[in-house]
Parts: C-alpha cells; structure tokens; sequence
C-alpha cells in the first residue's frame, strides 16, 4: 500500500517506480492506501523531476512483472508510457481505478517510439488475466492502450478515454496513434466512454483496432464519438461490433467497405446523436428523437 504523496524521478533515469535488484517479483499488489478514516489516498507517480514544474524526465512511470495488480494511483507526464512489462517473464497485469494523463501531450507528439502507450500490454495471458477497468485517461499524445504481439490478449471495461492522439509534430503519416490496439483476437472492448480523438488525417491508423486488421475482437457496449481519422479507414476495426452508440465521428463506421465487412456494423449500433439531455453529467437519458441501442 503506498500513501498520498507524488513520487517524482529525480535522477531522470527513466523509471519512476523500480524494483532496487534484478530479481523477478510476481503477484505484486501497488494499491492506494487508506487513512484512519477509511479514506483513500490518491498517490501520484509523475515523470516530472522534483516538483510540477519544469519538463519531464521519466520516461516510464512503473516497470511491472507477472500477476501484478496496479489499483487507485494517478500516473502523469510521462514520455513513453505510464505502465511498462519487464523485459523478462512478463504475465497477467491488472489495473482498476488509476488515472493516466499527459503521456504525452496531444500536441506537438510525433518523436518517441512506434508502441508508446499510456499502459503497454505484455504479448502474454490472456482477456481473463489482462485485465483494465474503471480507469480514466485524457491528454493522451499517443495511444492509450497497447499490446502489439498475437499471444496475448486483453480485457477492456468501464473506462473513459478522453482528449487523446493528435496530429504528430513532423505530419510523418507513420507518426499516428490507435486509440486502443490489441493484435489478439480473443481481446474484448466493453462498457467504454472514448470520445475526443484524433488520428492523423494523413495516416493510416483505426482509431480502435483489434485482431490485427479486424480479423477477430468483440468491441460492444461503447459509446464513440467525436472521433476525427483518415476518411478512408473505418473508426473500429474488430470481428464484433455490437450494440455501440458511435456518433459525430470523422468516418461512418457502417459505410466503409473494404475488408472490414459492413455487415459486422449491423447488429444494433446506431450512428445517429443519442441527443444525451445533459451530456456533461453521467445522465444517460435521450431526449425525444434520441436514439440509442436496444441493451
């Protein structure tokens, strides 16, 4: 358990939280604290140096191992990612309730690795061990959550993910990021706010992607909107894609033809503005002419 400070990395040796010896560490919980009262603490590991000012000099917040479980922490201002597998055996990671932001900035990102991620996933385990829920991410200047290898695959639930991608500094079209990418197809996406974002419109990349070219992946019960990429590539690219509210996006999902079928838009999504009557509130009520999916 660790209390409510920030923890900053002074020697800008890349890594913010680290194990102080080589040896593996397995089924290791990092939860937020309590105090005498009950009430949480609200720890924060940032990649700033010893205070919020000045500019970041951690490149990763947490370097973590097999079986991990990472619960209620704030990871900010990152270069490259908040979470980050060992380089060794890697395995299952859990990560409820944390919030990632400023991993990088939206603008101006365009000059660090190809796989940058708020959490990069391990190529290991599978939807029932990887497991992301109940976390909030925003101002993300990469990709929120990645996992490049087909071995593994990842659970995705109850998250909203806010302000993230960007048109890259350099306007390379390589330089654009997925919002969510799992190459696996057995990854599940559900119960998800993603909202905001911006794939380079010169590029090439889905804002969601799974299965590697949407060969497999279940992407249900999300709502979509305010999405901006390439016109000539569909917003989620996924085998199932199932009862979503996707609106205002820069793409009609159900009108892209290509290898990504149409018919896999076809099982009750709708691509019309729900017409939320307080859209700033968690107040999911629609106003007359609203339309939303038959959950």
């Amino acid at each position: 358990f660790i209390d409510s400070e920030t923890y900053y990395d002074p020697s800008g040796s890349g890594h913010t939280f680290t194990l102080s010896d080589a040896t593996t560490k397995i089924n290791l919980t990092i939860r937020a604290g309590t105090d005498s009262d009950g009430n949480k603490y609200k720890p924060v590991i940032s990649g700033k140096s010893i205070n919020e000012s000045g500019s970041i000099v951690g490149t990763y917040g947490v370097r973590y191992d097999e079986g991990w479980t990472i619960e209620g922490i704030e990871f900010r201002d990152f270069g490259n990612s908040g979470l980050v597998y060992s380089n060794g055996a890697h395995g299952a990671i859990e990560v409820r309730d944390c919030i990632f932001h400023h991993i990088t900035t939206r603008e101006g990102h365009g000059t660090a690795a190809s796989a940058d991620a708020a959490i990069l996933l391990p190529n290991q385990g599978d939807y029932t061990t990887n497991i992301i829920e109940r976390c909030i991410f925003y101002e993300i200047g990469a990709r929120a959550i990645y996992q490049g290898g087909t071995a593994g695959s990842v659970t995705v639930r109850n998250c909203l993910i806010y302000s993230w991608g960007g048109e890259p500094a350099d306007n390379a079209s390589a330089r654009n990021w997925n919002c969510i990418f799992s190459a696996n197809t057995g990854s599940l996406v559900e119960h998800c706010i993603i909202a905001n974002g911006e794939v380079n419109p010169e590029g090439t990349k889905i804002p969601v992607n799974m299965g590697s070219s949407g060969s497999g992946g279940t992407f249900r019960y999300n709502i979509i909107e305010g999405v901006v990429n390439n016109a000539g590539y569909p917003t989620i690219q996924a085998q199932t894609v199932d009862r979503n509210i996707i609106f205002n996006c820069g793409t009609p999902v159900d009108a892209f033809s290509g290898s990504f079928y149409a018919a896999r838009y076809e099982t009750g999504n709708t691509f019309d503005d729900p017409l939320f009557i307080n859209s700033a509130s968690a107040e999911s009520t629609t106003s007359e002419g609203g339309t939303h999916p038959d959950y």
